[in-house]
């Protein structure tokens, strides 16, 4: 008896190797045309020794007969070690719906018996790869444009099971990402689903480096630009405050300069980190702005509130004591941050929140330095 961690349960029985080997070739093949998995493929038998990647026969004949084996090369593994895909199943079914044994091991599923369930919960599904609806009903097309419609799935491909071609030409039409009749080959099926899996992935990449900062991993400027439009609009309809803090490290062209841009750039890091410390809410977003010039946007904080965010980060850069010998402020590294509210009442426009908050930091600067100025 082996048992497989991080991989379906497979038993063999030593007596019986021909079906042995014909489970684990469909095994293998789940991993190698899946290409990824939590950990590394082993197998342990009940004396407690294990097997890691995949083995030659003759491992594999000493690991069943005798219950033991030396530990294989990890590049003998024919996967490539990433997360489980996360995959959302829609289904009248519920969890009877069994998918392809392709994406057994690779896969994690959650399984919703209507939209509305699934569209309660959608908020806590973090990252998944794939919707999968399998109803053939009409309603699967509006089902389709609401998921499309929705800020929380719009970026998440969906795979329609339905045998109506009249309903999978309006699916193609609302956005679907694929169509597949119910009797489809089961490993078709499978490799169909793969192929969208990993386009997902390879999108996901891009668009973490089309948000990213690389430097400090905080966003940056075309994600700031995005999300204060998103939240001015929010603060419109809700009639809520929306601050805004901008924040300057003093000095730093000559840090840059007596110190290094690798020490500019390790300084650039640890700040991130005190900016994230200090606004911490899961609403709040800090930015790069650019070079040396951050941003914090924060939503539903009025200015009061904001001013003591801002004082806070100003505090904790001190507190922080990084050395800046050539700072015309202070002998470590300081910031300047200029704070602006859009009320809820207020019509001002998102370009006059951010010149508000950018003529704060410029007399914050002209004032001296290391304050913060509304």
């Amino acid at each position: 008896m082996l048992l497989s961690i991080g991989l379906p349960r497979i038993t063999i029985d030593p007596g019986t190797q021909t079906g042995a080997q014909k489970d684990l070739q469909a095994w293998h093949s789940a991993w190698q045309q899946g290409q990824f998995a939590r950990n590394i493929p082993s197998m342990e038998s009940s004396r407690g020794f294990k097997l890691l990647g995949f083995p030659n026969s003759e491992q594999l004949t000493q690991f069943i007969e005798q219950g033991r084996t030396k530990v294989t090369d990890f590049q003998d593994a024919s996967c490539v070690l990433s997360e489980r895909y996360s995959i959302a199943v829609i289904s009248e079914r519920g969890c009877e719906w069994a998918g392809p044994a392709l994406l057994d091991a690779i896969s994690s599923y959650y399984y919703f018996e209507s939209e509305a369930s699934f569209m309660t919960a959608a908020p806590g599904l973090y990252s998944l790869d794939m919707i999968i609806l399998n109803n053939s009903r009409s309603e699967s097309v509006n089902i389709i444009r609401l998921l499309k419609y929705s800020s929380a799935t719009q970026y998440i491909p969906v795979f329609l099971l339905s045998d109506d071609e009249n309903i999978q030409i309006e699916a193609y039409r609302s956005g679907v990402a694929d169509v597949a009749c119910s009797d489809i080959n089961e490993e078709i099926l499978g490799h169909r689903m793969v192929r969208i899996l990993r386009s997902k992935r390879s999108t996901d990449k891009l668009y973490e480096i089309a948000r990213i900062d690389f430097l400090t991993g905080l966003f940056n400027r075309r994600e700031f630009d995005i999300i204060i439009e998103r939240e001015w609009r929010q603060r419109r309809r809700e009639n809520t405050p929306l601050s805004l803090l901008m924040i300057d490290l003093d000095s730093f062209k000559t840090y840059n300069d007596t110190y290094g841009h690798s020490m500019g750039d390790e300084v650039l890091q640890r700040f991130a980190r005190i900016l994230e410390s200090c606004a911490n809410r899961p609403s709040d977003l800090v930015v790069r702005y650019g070079g040396e010039e951050f941003a914090v946007i924060l939503p539903n904080v009025d200015l009061d509130g904001a001013v003591h965010v801002a004082e806070l980060i100003r505090e904790q850069t001190e507190k922080h004591d990084i050395e800046h010998k050539a700072s015309v402020v202070s002998p470590h590294i300081t910031v300047s941050i200029g704070v602006a509210e859009a009320k809820g009442e207020s019509k001002i426009s998102v370009a006059e929140l951010v010149d508000k908050a950018d003529k704060a930091l410029y007399r914050a600067k002209e004032n001296g330095r290391n304050r913060v100025c509304t």
